[in-house]
């Protein structure tokens, strides 16, 4: 029976284990062969190929997004574990949830290539790995297999590609699709941007600004985590925009439970809310149509009668009598218009710096001062000086009067603590040397430098008489 086509079969090289026995599903011993239970060889299929394709574009994957393509958790298990066996994917620690992820091997890219199903010059190497960006990356392709369901959108392009083809843009969305109105349109291509928490105002600023002129694209869809993610981004949109909004918006939310359940719902920043699946599709909003002039019924005149050329006249004529009327009352209402906006930007506009049409002037007002009171400018400078200079002697002064008492004291304290031994005394001594800086006065009566009844007095420098 031979094998269905898309598939492709992947035998193992024989391979001599000694004794005799050769890994090549049979036994051979003694020179004959004896047929050992046959294995089964892997056949490499479509959705294999488009597993594959997935984790080279994403760099890795996990068994979540493998269950997305086979809906069936042990059977995805079962092919991740052949692939491995067959050294065409490898397994590496995430340091996240779950713990294992799976990447392609050398051989694994080798394959896909000789497919022509690789479309990224990229090599994700295990070494490379980083576990930061681990929940951004699963979310992405997850958000990918989710969309490819969809009957409506086609051609998703991951952050790999893009950025493979536009290396010199500054701002890269997470994927591309293009999105038909139905199977048989074209379609246009829609930027998608997966949102896992809330960026600064600033940076928001800039990914929204970046996105409405970036490569024509038409809209731009953020899947986000949560509800509360997308009304904090709607918020940021309606109230942190400077300008105008546009009539038709660009910017459309959703969050990742909502498409994983099939429910393909869509928010503007406005809150209305759209339907981007085949059967009831709202999404985009079609433009209102303008009224088109009723056509005329059958036999209805059709050319202008007496009574409408008449008519015509005296419109024409009232017409021209109200002219002026009407523009004064377009001047006005356009008066007040700038006026609401002046006082609606006018707190937050930057005053710009007042222009000197002619800089002479200023530098001959600035001059003037001290031209015409120049000489009383100069006293006032003297008189300053002078009464620094008084200042100055005056703190000397004190300084070198206070530095004397000092001084001495130390003396004293000295020669009663380290020389007598008299811890009282000189604590006394001290004291009264730090009132005496102070300008206080103080009597303290303490013993003779020498062996004698004579007594010394600490006089009001704190020194002995």
């Amino acid at each position: 029976m031979g094998v269905e086509e898309g598939m492709i079969e992947i035998g193992k090289k024989e391979e001599s284990l000694g004794n005799g026995i050769y890994r090549n599903d049979e036994l051979k011993e003694n020179g004959n062969l004896k047929p050992e239970k046959e294995k089964e060889r892997l056949t490499i299929t479509p959705k294999m190929l488009d597993l594959m394709g997935v984790m080279a574009e994403h760099d890795f994957l996990t068994i979540h997004e493998a269950k997305l393509i086979y809906s069936n958790e042990s059977h995805a298990y079962k092919v991740l574990a052949q692939l491995k066996d067959e050294g065409i994917i490898r397994a590496f620690e995430s340091y996240g949830k779950p713990k294992q992820a799976y990447c392609l091997t050398p051989a694994g890219y080798k394959l896909l290539e000789g497919q022509g199903k690789l479309r990224v010059r990229s090599r994700f190497d295990p070494g490379q790995y980083k576990s930061v960006v681990f929940n951004h990356s699963i979310a992405c392709a997850r958000v990918r297999l989710i969309l490819s369901k969809n009957p409506l959108i086609t051609d998703y392009m991951p952050e790999s590609m893009i950025r493979e083809r536009f290396p010199n843009d500054k701002k890269i969305p997470d994927g591309m699709i293009r999105f038909k109105r139905s199977k048989e349109e074209g379609g246009f291509q829609v930027a998608i941007e997966v949102e896992l928490t809330l960026k600064n105002r600033d940076k928001l600023k800039e990914a929204f600004g970046e996105l409405t002129n970036w490569r024509g694209i038409k809209a731009a869809w953020y899947i986000c985590k949560d509800q509360n993610l997308v009304n904090s981004l709607r918020g940021f949109l309606m109230d942190g925009l400077e300008g105008p909004f546009p009539d038709a918006p660009f910017f459309y939310f959703t969050t990742l439970d909502i498409i994983e359940n099939s429910k393909w719902l869509l928010w503007d920043a406005r809150g209305g809310s759209y339907s981007f699946g085949l059967d009831n599709r709202t999404w985009p909003p079609e433009p209102e149509k303008k009224d088109s002039p009723q056509e005329p019924l059958a036999g209805e005149e059709t050319g202008p009668s007496a009574h409408e050329e008449s008519a015509a006249a005296d419109l024409t004529q009232k017409i021209a009598v109200s002219q002026p009327q009407v523009k004064k009352d377009d001047a006005a209402d356009h008066v007040d218009f700038l006026d609401r906006v002046w006082k609606k930007y006018e707190p937050s506009r930057v005053q710009a710096p007042v222009r000197i049409e002619d800089p002479r002037y200023f530098f001959e007002q600035a001059q003037r001062p001290y031209i015409e009171e120049g000489l009383h400018v100069f006293f006032w400078f003297l008189w300053g000086q002078a009464c620094m200079a008084v200042i100055g002697i005056w703190a000397l002064s004190i300084v070198g009067f206070k530095s004397g008492v000092i001084y001495q004291n130390v003396r004293s304290v000295y020669h009663f603590y380290l020389i007598r031994r008299d811890e009282a005394t000189a604590k006394a001594v001290w004291w009264g040397a730090v009132l005496a800086c102070a300008g206080q006065k103080t009597g303290l009566v303490v013993p003779s430098n020498n062996c004698g009844d004579k007594n010394h007095q600490v006089s009001k420098g704190g020194s002995f008489r």
